[in-house]
């Protein structure tokens, strides 16, 4: 084997700051011709790479290559080219290996290939259960030949509010149950904003040393008054486990 060795984190130097444009994607143009520990198993198959990369550089900057760089939307062919069909490769992964390294072997003339990185686990997706993508044997035929997505309205009109004022409680409790069968039961759950401090931008109520607790719904033990000190300046109202505080600046 073959190696080739560049110092890859080029943007860490000093006088990278000071780079032009141009300059800066040669320089990466260096690092992608002559990657750091790339392993070859020959030189022949090290020169084979460097001319490839070269013709996506060469196209990149509007210069002439020797050919224009070739580009194989291979899509799933390749598992069908190995006698195998999407819904085989989608649960062994040995017999997608085989598919598309004797797709590479036999249709070896290419620049860059589209590898299998969009065929989905089905062991993964019979336990996710999702409600927007049907696949073979799970919502689709088993001979399909591909999988389909199952449009819908997974998201109301009368809902950007909610998601506007906590995006990540949104997708937590609402949207993960809508679309996905696996977090039906997180629908069930109280928002989550009261676990850790969240930013009320809608609550403009304030206390000083003892706050009661706020929230909808909040568990029993902290159905209570809390006594928090945040440190001077650290501003604004926060929840945390349940309690609405201001800073001493903001009293």
């Amino acid at each position: 084997m073959t190696t080739t060795n560049l110092k890859q984190d080029i943007t860490t130097t000093p006088e990278w700051k000071n780079m032009t444009w141009q300059q800066k994607r040669e320089e990466r143009f260096k690092v992608w011709l002559n990657p750091e520990n790339a392993n070859f198993v020959s030189p022949e198959a090290g020169g084979a790479y460097q001319t490839r990369v070269g013709r996506f550089i060469k196209a990149f900057k509007l210069e002439e290559a020797d050919r224009v760089p070739v580009m194989l939307p291979s899509g799933n062919f390749p598992a069908y080219y190995a006698g195998y069909d999407f819904r085989t490769i989608m649960y062994d992964y040995d017999a997608m290996k085989e598919a598309w390294i004797r797709f590479m072997d036999d249709f070896g003339d290419m620049d860059t290939l589209m590898g299998p990185g969009l065929v989905p686990c089905g062991t993964i997706a019979e336990i996710m259960k999702s409600k927007v993508t049907a696949l073979p044997g799970l919502g689709l035929p088993e001979t399909a030949t591909m999988n389909q997505i199952i449009e819908g309205e997974y998201m109301f009109a009368d809902e950007y509010d909610a998601y506007i004022k906590d995006p990540t409680d949104f997708q937590l409790r609402t949207m993960l149950p809508r679309t996905t069968g696996l977090f039906d039961s997180f629908k069930k759950l109280p928002p989550l904003r009261m676990l850790r401090g969240v930013r009320r931008p809608d609550d403009d109520r304030k206390c000083s040393g003892t706050c009661e607790a706020v929230g909808s719904p909040i568990p029993l033990h902290l159905r209570r008054t809390d006594t928090m000190k945040l440190p001077r300046g650290g501003g604004g109202d926060y929840r945390q486990t349940g309690v609405i505080v201001k800073s001493d600046d903001q009293l």
